[in-house]
This record gives C-alpha cells, structure tokens and sequence, in this order.
C-alpha cells in the first residue's frame, strides 16, 4: 500500500515541475512577443515578423491551453491520459493559430472558423484511434 501512495506523491510532484516548466516557458516568450511588438512593425518587417510573432502566439497558446486543462484536472493523470492532454492543447492551439492567420488575410468566416474547427475534431480523433 505505501508503494501505491508513494507513486501517487512521485507523480504529482513530476506534474507539479512540470507545470512550473511551462509556466517558465510562458513568461519567456511572452517576454520575446512584447519586445517583439514594441520594437518592430509587422507591416514593415515583412512576412519573417509576422511568422515570427504568429509562432510565438502559437507558443503561448499551447502553453496556456496546458496549464488550462491540468489546472481543470479536465484529463486524468496517467502516462496515456497526459499524451491526449498535449494533443488536445497542441490541436487546441494550431487551430487558433490557423484561424488567427486566416483572419490577418482578411479572409476569416463563419464558414471557415467552422471548417478548421471540424479539421482540429476529426484529426483528434483520427489520432486517438490510431495511437
């Protein structure tokens, strides 16, 4: 029984700097993305700024998306559970992202919002079956 509760106690603490791993990363490139905006202009630095700053976005996000779920517990802890967590906050995230890019095009709808957001579902669940 102690071994039980002693896994349990590991996994939480590798959840815990886990956690503090992200956050890190997160206030690092939102750092970089400030000092990004403030000192240069997407208009004039071309399209290297704006992937730059659409990546550091995509960054954000997936951390955001993360921390998000963990904090929820929406995901059980477990070595299979915590793989789907990350698919889900990386899908979460290339989703925006590719929405984000539409939309700095000027070519964002209703149609595409919902065309990316079945792309994002039946990737999820292509993988989930597969893996």
């Amino acid at each position: 029984m102690s071994d039980t509760k002693d896994e349990l106690v590991d996994n939480n603490d590798r959840t815990h700097d886990s956690n503090r791993s992200v956050i890190i990363i997160l206030s690092v490139v939102s750092l970089v993305l400030a000092v990004l905006m403030v000192t240069t202009q997407p208009t004039s630095g071309g399209p290297r700024v704006i992937l730059l700053a659409l990546g550091l976005v995509f960054v954000i996000l997936n951390c955001l998306c993360l921390l998000i779920m963990r904090t929820i517990g929406l995901l059980k802890v477990g070595k299979l559970q915590l793989q789907h967590e990350k698919l889900t906050a990386l899908l979460a995230s290339v989703a925006a992202i590719f929405i984000l890019g539409l939309n700095t095009l000027n070519q964002a709808g209703v149609i595409d919002v919902l065309l990316a957001t079945m792309f994002v579902a039946l990737v999820y669940f292509y993988i989930i079956r597969r893996f």
